[in-house]
């Protein structure tokens, strides 16, 4: 990947773009044939906000443009806790007029993710989180005392979630091909 750094005037954010290729998304892929480009806008303070949806403020935002700089795919991450992720799930069922397809469930270590997807004909939003840990699995057997200890080291990935906003026409060519950072997610 080619990488350039671009800095906001602010001074408190700044960009990194990068040049996708075939071979990116398939080790048999071409090298020379670009498919697009990733702009990762991020801040130097997880407490900046790049990006704002509804009410929950994002740290950190990534989209992905082709060659002709159609938008293809944009995720950002933001810490938010279970109420304002419920909040959100309830707002994207009234404005989509219906409630989510559960398109994953996934257990990462002790962490259930949950990817949540609406579609209509001009986007599909998906939401990735993991509201709580999950202790279940009767192969981890584990005392209370480690609980407790695994819920303060974990704490901050709960309480991260990535929402992505794609553009329909481009949602087959990258659904589940995307193997880095927070695109892993879009499934």
């Amino acid at each position: 990947m080619k990488r350039e750094n671009i800095k906001f005037t602010s001074g408190k954010q700044y960009v990194e773009k990068d040049t996708l290729r075939e071979s990116d998304f398939d080790w048999k892929g071409d090298k020379n044939k670009i498919l697009g480009i990733q702009y990762n806008v991020k801040s130097y303070s997880p407490k900046d906000v790049v990006a704002k949806f509804n009410n929950i403020k994002f740290r950190t935002m990534e989209f992905m443009v082709n060659k002709e700089k159609d938008l293809m795919l944009v995720n950002a991450v933001a810490k938010v806790n279970e109420k304002e992720i419920k909040n959100l799930i309830s707002d994207l069922n009234k404005k989509f007029g219906t409630e989510p397809e559960i398109v994953d469930e996934e257990m990462g270590g002790f962490i259930k993710y949950t990817i949540y997807s609406w579609k209509n004909n001009n986007q599909i939003i998906k939401l990735a989180t993991a509201l709580k840990l999950d202790f279940s699995n009767p192969h981890n057997i584990v005392s209370e005392k480690d609980k407790k200890f695994i819920q303060d080291v974990e704490k901050d990935n709960i309480e991260e979630s990535v929402l992505f906003i794609c553009n329909p026409k481009y949602e087959s060519e990258l659904k589940g091909k995307l193997y880095s950072g927070n695109w892993i997610k879009f499934k």
